[in-house]
């Protein structure tokens, strides 16, 4: 893992300084702090290219930037390409020079051998930049699933770009004025989805993309290519037992191929279905017993641990385990720092915890994510399967509106669950699914919304985010059926814009490299070709999944129901949290920024902490967002 930034000048308008380079690498010191590079054209300096790394292979060579032979084409690089070994035996056999045994220097030879296409050669996670000398061209690429992330800032006379957008603030007059439509997409989902940043004028490059730009004056602005996508249609041709055995071949070669390192390695084990699967195809695998690491809770609503420690002692790894009490939101500032823009999913908490515990331990981790989008292991895929099978007349009886009125304040209650699914009910199947994402509803962010902000929001969106993702839900049913557009849909926004962003995040911020089997591609695509049945069956999650990997787990593990890594919010509100939750929301700069209305404000306060509603994940959305507004926006 690495951090990189840089700066591309447009027809001589400006030339690259190294002590901006300088101080737009030191801010990235956590995703990189083994060393760091720097590189400005010879020609005219119109591009110039910073690196901070992380080693993980070739720890004595494969400092970056890295150039070909001639020194014509230049590389910056964050993530890891698992099949580089592959890829560098292929470009020896055409004639390239290899001078490290590092990863980065294959992507430079694909380039010199297949231009933009080289990114279609590549197994892993990444964010690169690389600049062409002789076509003066710089190009940015991101990753099919999008684990490493990419920010970038274009004026019309410069483009900057950086791994985390603390970097692009470090140049000088850059604004700092939020985007309205980038709130309200957070207040609907609980992030920001790409291409979308909160401050106008940024952009994230989506996944699956490339940018190029020439050091050349251009009236039009640059557009995110896409080079992949997943398979339209659940086409997989074998029977079950066959896609049984291919899809074990496919995880544990994916498996594989991520403990490559020369670094040691560990498992972020958190006792669901997929991180015990990653960990018994790891301990299996390795000669030496595996170092495993988790998260305890006081409350077992929300603890894994016990769960975690059956696959830790029936594997006889090296297990670690950290008990988690409201103190640790202490970590809420660090985390809204690094996170960079409001960030509501709370379970970044437990896992910058987690990624603390492995990094005292290990500078690599593997974990599970990617697998519940895969294979449907979300209650909503149940949800949507439900609502599937309802008669008309029982979809209206359900979506009742009397059933939101019932008091409901616990978080993880049956009523509550419940809840969710009836108030979807009176929309289509997509809205449906949508109702078991989403925050804050378009009605709710209206009482919540001032007059003036949100005639803001309304004159800056034609269309939601909310009803972008109803919509390509309903154009994915057509060749995937309701259960497959459900998890489709997942995939290309939840996965990269909250669990990866998460993920990516928490780990780089105590310079922890984490890498999931689940999210190689090829696992991915053969995962989509499957019908949707096998993977839900008689309601059963990860049906096909669990099928084949169960002789490789305890009984316990198969039959859990799913709990997530949520933290009892509720709970903390209304105890030790309580002060910090009322001084922020109720402060004198909360209410100076005319977002909200204080009256919908405090009626949230009242209702949640006088336990008649339960509004944990709202309140938290409200807090982490001011909380960010004094870090990036007061600051």
């Amino acid at each position: 893992m690495c951090g990189i930034a840089g700066v591309l000048y447009l027809d001589g308008s400006g030339r690259a300084q190294q002590h901006l380079l300088e101080r737009m690498a030191s801010v990235l010191a956590h995703r990189g702090p083994d060393g760091q590079g720097y590189y400005i054209d010879p020609a005219d300096a119109s591009c110039g290219l910073a690196h901070r790394r992380l080693a993980i292979i070739d720890l004595a060579g494969g400092a970056e930037p890295i150039a070909n032979e001639d020194k014509t084409v230049w590389l910056i690089y964050n993530g890891e390409i698992y099949n580089f070994r592959q890829l560098r035996q292929e470009l020896q056999a055409q004639g390239h020079t290899f001078t490290t045994s590092c990863d980065a220097e294959v992507i430079v030879h694909l380039y010199e051998q297949y231009g933009t296409g080289c990114v279609q050669k590549l197994r892993g996670m990444f964010a690169f930049a690389l600049w062409d000398q002789g076509q003066r061209k710089l190009l940015l690429a991101r990753d099919r699933i999008g684990q490493k992330p990419l920010y970038y800032y274009y004026d019309g006379q410069r483009l900057f770009f950086a791994s985390e957008l603390k970097s692009l603030l470090q140049v000088p007059a850059l604004p700092r004025e939020l985007d309205p439509e980038a709130l309200d997409n957070y207040l609907t989902l609980g992030y920001v989805p790409a291409p979308r940043c909160i401050l106008r004028g940024f952009s994230k490059l989506p996944p699956a993309c490339t940018l190029s730009l020439k050091a050349e004056k251009s009236s039009t602005r640059p557009q995110p290519q896409p080079y992949w996508q997943l398979p339209q249609t659940c086409d997989y041709a074998g029977t079950y037992d066959q896609a049984k055995e291919q899809l074990r071949e496919l995880l544990t070669e994916a498996a594989a191929m991520r403990t490559v390192a020369d670094v040691p390695l560990g498992m972020l084990l958190s006792g669901g279905i997929d991180s015990s699967i990653v960990t018994a195809l790891l301990a299996q695998q390795s000669g030496r017993p595996l170092r495993t690491f988790t998260i305890n809770f006081d409350d077992p609503k929300f603890s894994e641990a016990r769960y975690a420690r059956l696959v830790a002692q029936k594997y006889n790894t090296e297990h670690h385990e950290l008990h988690l009490k409201p103190s640790c939101l202490d970590v809420l500032d660090t985390i809204v720092e690094h996170f960079d823009e409001p960030f509501a999913d709370s379970s970044a908490v437990p896992t910058l915890q987690v990624c603390r515990l492995a990094r005292r331990h290990v500078t690599v981790a593997l974990t599970g994510d990617g697998g519940d989008e895969s294979f449907l292991g979300y209650q909503r895929y149940q949800a949507v399967r439900l609502a599937e099978k309802l008669p008309p007349l029982g979809r209206k009886m359900l979506g009742w509106k009397i059933w939101q009125r019932l008091p409901s304040s616990r978080f993880k209650s049956p009523l509550r669950r419940f809840q969710r699914f009836s108030a979807g009910l009176a929309g289509s199947m997509g809205q449906t699914y949508l109702n078991w994402l989403k925050l804050f509803d378009a009605g709710h962010r209206s009482s919540l919304y001032t007059e003036d902000f949100a005639e803001i929001v309304r004159l800056s969106r034609p269309t939601g985010y909310a009803e972008q993702l109803v919509r390509l839900f309903d154009q994915h049913c057509g060749g995937l059926g309701q259960l497959g557009a459900a998890g489709r849909v997942d995939t290309l926004s939840y996965l990269p814009g909250d669990i990866l962003t998460k993920v990516d995040l928490a780990s780089m911020a105590v310079s922890l490299e984490c890498r999931s089997p689940f999210l190689d591609h090829e696992v991915i695509e053969f995962a989509a070709r499957l019908p949707a049945q096998w993977k839900l069956a008689h309601f059963q999650r990860k049906h096909i999944l669990k099928d084949t990997f169960s002789s490789m787990l305890p009984r316990a593990i198969l039959h859990r129901g799913k709990m997530g890594f949520a933290v009892p919010l509720d709970r903390w509100f209304r105890g030790e949290l309580r002060e910090l939750l009322c001084d922020s929301l109720r402060s004198v700069s909360a209410r100076s920024r005319n977002w909200f209305n204080a009256n919908t404000v405090e009626q949230l306060l009242t209702e949640h902490l006088s336990g008649r509603a339960e509004f944990s994940q709202q309140l938290w959305a409200l807090l982490v967002l001011e909380l960010w507004a004094k870090q990036y926006l007061d600051a």
